[in-house]
């Protein structure tokens, strides 16, 4: 189980976030459910899925992992229903917990149809737009401990904070869409290694918060 150990706090100072309405919260204590009450759903899309057990557990009782299976290469992928979470003209936050065990590992996350961004396996943010183009900060950030990751939407800019600290900004205007997340947690690695993706606290946020705050663990629906 994961204390709000260095790893996490990075130094950072601790409390909430200011302000903010909380629209989609999810613990994975073994489940999918949205603790927020809005009734948001999670949704697998493919294989190489669980609850991760033991040492591997972030928050709480359970994460969520993806491991590989037998036959090599997948990707895992959830799916943030078709549920509005928030509307194109608001700005919004997304926080959670990750962690990979071994290499070749990348989080990707789709805000909407046009816009992405990604950690890849080399440590690098990248970000693309319905422009087509992915500037690229080359952050040095591995996830092979634990890390609070909170991105932050201004309405001009995105911003990725790791620990409290900041590590890219992206100047981005979504496009006349609304905002329905999906998140691509992809292992890449040979069949039968010990190669993982965890995932865990995910919250979503209908406002601008604090990227320099870590808030306490497990995230509630105060920000």
């Amino acid at each position: 189980m994961l204390g709000l150990g260095n790893a996490v706090m990075c130094g950072q100072k601790a409390a909430s976030g200011g302000g903010g309405t909380v629209k989609a919260l999810f613990h994975f204590e073994n489940n999918l459910t949205d603790s927020s009450g809005n009734g948001r759903t999670l949704t697998f899309l493919t294989g190489g899925s669980s609850y991760s057990t033991g040492s591997n557990i972030l928050v709480g009782t359970a994460s969520l992992q993806t491991k590989i299976p037998v036959g090599g290469y997948v990707g895992a992928n959830l799916n943030l229903s078709s549920n509005i979470i928030i509307a194109n003209s608001k700005a919004f936050t997304l926080d959670f917990l990750i962690k990979t065990e071994g290499g070749g590992n990348t989080f990707y996350i789709q805000i909407n149809s046009l816009t992405y961004l990604q950690i890849n396996a080399g440590g690098d943010i990248e970000f693309g737009d319905s422009y087509g183009y992915f500037p690229t900060a080359q952050s040095g950030v591995f996830l092979n401990t634990v890390r609070f990751v909170r991105i932050v939407y201004t309405l001009t800019q995105f911003k990725v904070y790791i620990g409290g600290i900041l590590y890219a900004t992206f100047d981005s205007v979504l496009t006349p869409e609304a905002v329905s997340l999906i998140l691509y947690m992809t292992v890449l690695g040979a069949a039968n290694s010990n190669l993982a993706v965890i995932f865990d606290e995910f919250r979503v946020t209908e406002g601008a918060l604090d990227g320099t705050i870590v808030p306490s663990l497990p995230l509630t629906t105060t920000p």
